[in-house]
């Protein structure tokens, strides 16, 4: 939530309500509503995907009078709706200019193919981060092991196969050693 205290003269006021015109902005996803306590809110809702770059996004801005309000209203919409078009059609579009990219309003099938290549971009990146984890862990085990191939070269240490949990009791009340570790004479 910001409190806007920004001035809009009448001929930024005009701008914003000509750009509402050439882009076909939709007015149907942000909302005016009166304070009781004196002046406006300006709610925008959320954009159609995130990650938009050069976007962030404000969902409610406290205005102090009608004709700041609805120049916050027209600019973040045009912002917010514009960085949408971008983010759909910038390398998918071909043979389109930028104004076309920008002013044409998206039509479903563009939405459903960018929230389509989104989804299976976020499954590639998750799949990557397991498989990461995955190597990092395979990396440790084989670390272990020549680390007890070193030890068992070095040292001769004798490592047993872990026992069952019958087998490993020695009656004592005390869980047998899985390995039993010999000092050796090295000198020679």
């Amino acid at each position: 939530m910001n409190d806007v205290k920004i001035r809009w003269d009448d001929s930024m006021l005009r701008g914003v309500v000509e750009n509402t015109a050439l882009y076909r902005l939709d007015l149907s996803r942000g909302r005016i509503t009166v304070d009781p306590s004196g002046g406006y809110w300006v709610e925008i809702g959320p954009p159609l995907f995130g990650g938009l770059v050069g976007y962030r996004h404000v969902s409610k801005y406290r205005c102090g009078d009608a004709r700041v309000a609805e120049g916050e209203l027209l600019s973040a919409l045009y912002s917010m709706q514009k960085a949408e078009r971008l983010a759909a059609r910038v390398h998918r579009t071909y043979g389109r200019d930028m104004t076309w990219i920008t002013r044409t309003p998206l039509t479903q099938d563009e939405i459903d193919e960018h929230r389509a290549r989104l989804e299976h971009a976020e499954k590639m990146a998750r799949g990557e981060r397991e498989l990461n984890h995955e190597q990092a862990k395979q990396v440790a085990l084989e670390k272990g092991k020549a680390a007890l191939a070193n030890l068992v070269e070095n040292y001769n240490v004798v490592v047993q196969a872990p026992a069952s949990k019958a087998a490993k009791s020695t009656g004592t009340g005390r869980e047998a050693p899985n390995a039993v570790h010999r000092r050796t004479n090295r000198s020679k």
